[in-house]
């Protein structure tokens, strides 16, 4: 099977908002343009989810009463490929009233993976020992990063979990199993919990901290079992996300160089042009549509860094744009976000702007600061009522 790793939607999940965009020509007067909104989703394909038993209620998120997990990644695929991933309701997963109603899945949802594969019908032999390091896939970076490991995508939201103490709950037919990402799991019991002795653990390694809890199960677990555990969870400060298990065998992509470039800082800007230089200029307009791509941009660069959500942080690029609209250098003027992988590659972005030609024809700079925040929304409770 192929899968697409899912790109980080700024649309969605990082406000990307340009402040004051000062452009002037070889020392001329500064002007400042409009800038342009981050543009609509770049289109990812999605393959084929394969058929999830829906309940027959006309609710695109809801499933008959013996789903199981597997039904649930199912589903979460078809909404996914179907543009329903956004809920009002900040709660991940509401029960049937009664034997003859269907579940409904409530959450946000975020997926990392496109297609989440079908979790596997085992997993009690994977995790049972707590040597197996995991890797926790999500639309907010990665933790975790071991080669060999098990990685889990999570596919419902929470774009502080990056940043905060994490536990992985394992739903298997031989018990629940806590373990941790980065094989943090020497205080953790080797053995198999079950619900009533799940808790208080967790309640003792958590001690009232905020945390984060990834669920997730093998693939026959009953979606009746799923719930109860959510239900089990001590939701207070702490943050529930769902996640599939990948195929062991499943190659990660690479996070990209930590290196800095040597070149890339200027606090005082681009060095002065030549005294031979012709000045040039360029309409806002023109700065503020030669700019767009760089939106989409930040996308993939955000991908392959470091950087989680709860990074926020100014990005000041100065552009010097040249006679035939190209950008011939740029650097990094200010840098709150300080994650070398990022602003390598927004600068290699950068330099393959293309803007109209200068008229006058010279050249034009362009001081453009980008601030990278996070949109984060209320945590979405275990269950609903």
């Amino acid at each position: 099977m192929s899968m697409t790793f899912y790109r980080p939607q700024l649309k969605l999940f990082y406000q990307l908002s340009s402040l004051t965009g000062f452009v002037f020509a070889c020392g001329g007067t500064p002007a400042n343009p409009d800038i342009p909104k981050s543009p609509s989703e770049s289109e990812v394909v999605v393959e084929s989810a394969g058929d999830a038993p829906n309940a027959s209620t006309g609710d695109p998120r809801s499933l008959r009463a013996n789903a199981t997990f597997k039904d649930l990644v199912n589903l979460v695929n078809r909404l996914d490929q179907q543009g329903l991933d956004n809920s009002p309701d900040h709660c991940l997963l509401k029960k049937p009233a009664s034997s003859d109603q269907p579940w409904l899945i409530k959450a946000d949802l975020a997926v990392a993976v496109r297609p989440l594969p079908e979790p596997p019908a085992e997993l009690a032999s994977v995790v049972r020992d707590g040597s197996l390091p995991i890797t926790i896939l999500s639309r907010w970076g990665r933790l975790g990063d071991v080669p060999q490991s098990l990685a889990l995508a999570a596919f419902t939201t929470d774009p502080v979990a990056n940043t905060l103490p994490s536990f992985v709950i394992f739903l298997t037919a031989e018990g629940i199993f806590l373990r941790a990402p980065n094989s943090q799991n020497d205080a953790l019991p080797k053995h198999a919990l079950t619900i009533d002795t799940l808790a208080p653990v967790l309640a003792e390694h958590v001690s009232g901290r905020d945390a984060v809890m990834y669920l997730t199960a093998e693939g026959a677990i009953p979606l009746s079992a799923f719930y109860e555990t959510l239900a089990s969870l001590p939701s207070g400060k702490s943050r529930i996300v769902i996640a599939s298990p990948l195929p062991l065998n499943t190659r990660l992509p690479a996070q990209g160089s930590s290196s800095p470039s040597q070149n890339q800082s200027c606090p005082e800007g681009l060095p002065t042009a030549p005294d031979d230089s012709a000045e040039g200029s360029l309409a806002t307009d023109a700065i503020s549509d030669g700019i767009n791509p760089l939106h989409q941009a930040l996308e993939v660069c955000l991908s392959r860094s470091t950087v989680t959500a709860s990074t926020s942080g100014k990005l000041t690029l100065a552009l010097r744009i040249g006679r035939e609209g190209r950008v011939e250098r740029s650097c990094l003027m200010e840098d709150d976000v300080r994650d070398s992988t990022l602003t390598n590659c927004v600068l290699n972005a950068a330099n393959q702007l293309i803007f109209p030609k200068p008229n006058p024809a010279g050249l034009v700079d362009v001081h453009l600061p980008l601030r990278v925040s996070p949109l984060v929304g209320p945590p979405q409770k275990p269950v609903c009522f």
